[in-house]
């Protein structure tokens, strides 16, 4: 009898009593990997397995309990099991189908580095990223759930139960499917042993400032408008993945399958001393996108500065929101001088908060176009029951692609979400409040938020990964 790789450092190989022994097809099972178990939808085995399956399909166990999944070539993925009063367990694993997924363009070239996404219910999750890390079914959570991305012939293969009916969607760097179906979830039919699936390229722009110019709070014109709501959220995705790539927040991309050169768009964006800068283009195929360099907007804007005061004292840092008669809205910061094009706007905080909106009703602010850097002022004086929270989320390993946001349970019972929520100032009435920080792949925290009128509470929540 070969020897078994132990699955509890602190058992013995040579005289462990304790074992769990595997089968396929009614025989012996070699080279089993178990791995340790996770609350995860799906595990990314990047760590090393826990024990290993000896020529007799045996993994001889510790004192402890085991718990973990059980991978094996060719079959279906399983959740096993050795309670501590147990001394050992045979696990007949089921033979599983392979199912092929070829990706290729719309000139029926294949597709390297195309995310598929398999599954047997249709994930509620954000959007498929771009770049997701190859994933492998957890068994201990309901339904089957793996992803694998296309190899240079366009190809990924999957090991899926035969019984099953899947769904399938896919998310690329540069690439759309051709049916928002696929982007969404499109059932498929594993017993076909293989499908294709079709891509067209994504367009878009990518813009950023002159040299030694850090632009941000990008606005985007695209002519002619409209776009599939279906694709918005993939095409956000993308554009993450391409802000990481050319190291500039100003990029576009378009949530369109028939974008092409004849679609055009304009942007704007301020720098960090609040001048406004602009740039327009037609969009680009995003695997041969090249940056447009964005120029300043002087003498074609003025300069507004709002000041908010709370018992006559000032609230600084508060992120607001101005909306312009064209329907065009402009993240601004109270107290800090931004340049905007002319025209009338309306004033209102950035979330919409309970007590916030109602304060900032009616409030609206002209601006007129000046050369020189002459700054207007807009003075607005809050009800004496507006405090200010700065708050501060710290995600365990310093993750920058997951956004967090936030539930505001307020002591009058009204309750709102406030959405990317990471950290910076936000108005609050004063009181007792109950704040609940969230996001995907992290276990929520709860805490209690003290408002003091006029005064401004500095608060740090860490959220910590599921494990």
């Amino acid at each position: 009898m070969d020897r078994a790789i132990v699955a509890d450092s602190r058992g013995s190989i040579e005289s462990a009593s304790r074992y769990l022994r595997f089968f396929g097809d009614g025989q012996p099972l070699p080279g089993v990997r178990l791995f340790k178990a996770s609350k995860r939808r799906s595990l990314q085995l990047g760590g090393g397995p826990i024990g290993i399956a000896d020529g007799n399909g045996t993994i001889a166990c510790g004192v402890e309990k085991v718990q973990g999944i059980a991978f094996a070539d060719g079959m279906v993925s399983e959740a096993v099991s050795l309670e501590e009063n147990e001394r050992h367990k045979d696990v007949h694993m089921v033979r599983a189908m392979r199912l092929t997924v070829w990706c290729l363009d719309n000139l029926a070239h294949p597709v390297r580095g195309c995310v598929v996404e398999l599954s047997t219910a249709k994930v509620a999750d954000a959007p498929l990223s771009p770049v997701a890390r190859v994933e492998f079914d957890n068994p201990a959570v309901e339904g089957f759930d793996c992803r694998g991305v296309t190899d240079m012939d366009g190809r990924a293969e999957f090991y899926v139960p035969s019984a099953e009916s899947l769904f399938v969607r896919l998310a690329h760097r540069y690439y759309f499917a051709d049916s928002p179906q696929v982007v969404d979830h499109q059932a498929v039919d594993p017993k076909a042993g293989q499908i294709q699936l079709r891509l067209v390229p994504a367009w878009g722009l990518v813009a950023r400032g002159p040299s030694g110019t850090t632009l941000s709070e990008w606005r985007w014109t695209v002519s002619p408008a409209g776009f599939d709501r279906r694709l918005h959220g993939l095409s956000e995705a993308m554009a993450f993945v391409l802000k990481e790539e050319f190291g500039t927040e100003g990029v576009y991309v378009l949530p369109r399958l028939d974008g092409s050169a004849k679609w055009s768009v304009a942007g704007s964006a301020s720098d960090t001393d609040g001048a406004l800068w602009w740039c327009d283009g037609t969009l680009q195929r995003l695997d041969m996108i090249q940056p447009v360099i964005a120029r300043a907007a002087e003498g074609q804007s003025g300069w507004l500065c709002v000041e908010l005061l709370a018992s006559s004292k000032e609230i600084r840092g508060i992120p607001l929101m101005l909306i312009g008669e064209d329907g065009s809205d402009w993240s601004i910061t109270s107290f800090q001088a931004s340049q905007l094009p002319p025209g009338r706007y309306k004033l209102g905080p950035r979330e919409s908060i309970p007590g916030i909106d109602e304060a900032l009703i009616g409030v609206e602010a002209t601006v007129s176009a000046s050369r020189g850097r002459i700054v207007q002022t807009l003075s607005v004086s809050l009800p004496r029951s507006i405090g200010v929270l700065n708050l501060d989320v710290r995600l365990e390993g310093n993750v920058k692609d997951v956004v967090p946001s936030l539930f505001v349970s307020l002591e009058n019972g009204d309750g709102f979400v406030v959405r990317e929520v990471v950290r910076g100032h936000m108005m609050l009435p004063a009181g007792n409040h109950q704040i609940t920080v969230s996001a995907i792949g992290y276990s929520p925290k709860k805490a209690q938020c003290v408002i003091m009128e006029g005064e401004v509470t500095e608060m740090r929540i860490d959220l910590m990964a599921i494990k």
